[in-house]
């Protein structure tokens, strides 16, 4: 069903409608950071990096999200 793969550090927005995660699908590079709505639960893939990128968080307002890019041979289990 293409959700396969591992996924981490999701983290409920302030206003509860969305998900912020941190997933690296079954045979990807890397993990990229996805926003899921929690009404339809349709998911939107937020970066696309090369690096693993994971812990994503909201800002207080919900609007903007910070998260962890990881570069170097410690970020390869990501």
């Amino acid at each position: 069903d293409g959700s396969e793969g591992l996924k981490e550090g999701a983290v409920l927005s302030p206003r509860g409608d969305r998900v912020a995660y941190s997933w690296k699908p079954r045979g990807a590079g890397s993990a990229a950071i996805f926003i899921k709505l929690v009404e339809t639960g349709a998911a939107v893939r937020l970066t696309r990096g090369t690096f693993a990128e994971a812990w994503p968080a909201w800002s207080p307002d919900g609007n903007y999200i910070a998260f962890a890019r990881l570069e170097g041979p410690d970020a390869g289990y990501y």
